[in-house]
């Protein structure tokens, strides 16, 4: 038995619980997944309505410091901008870190 003292340690030891290395013997398909991906046009914004709706609304902002409790009472006003933020994202291949 292993016993971590310091952060560093523990750290190391849960990543190494969570996420364990892949197996030698594990093949990794062929396939291409590339055609199950929506299509930037294909977004709509009833679904980023319903995304927002299930937020909970008291909620600690993100990074971004935006509260969800003002991204459900200003939704249908900003639907429009986010709908083309998400549009450009997938066409651009261009994502914020806190995405990958």
């Amino acid at each position: 038995m292993v016993i971590a003292s310091t952060n560093d340690e523990k750290s190391h030891m849960l990543a190494k619980l969570m996420f364990p290395l892949r197996p030698a013997n594990c093949p990794i398909p062929d396939e291409e997944y590339d055609d199950q991906l929506l299509l930037p046009c294909d977004i709509m914004e009833d679904q980023i309505f319903r995304h927002i709706d299930q937020l909970s609304p008291y909620k600690a902002p993100g990074a971004d410091r935006i509260p969800n409790v003002m991204l459900k009472r200003s939704a249908n006003i900003i639907l429009p901008f986010l709908l083309q933020i998400f549009r450009a994202a997938l066409v651009l291949e261009v994502y914020a870190d806190q995405w990958k």
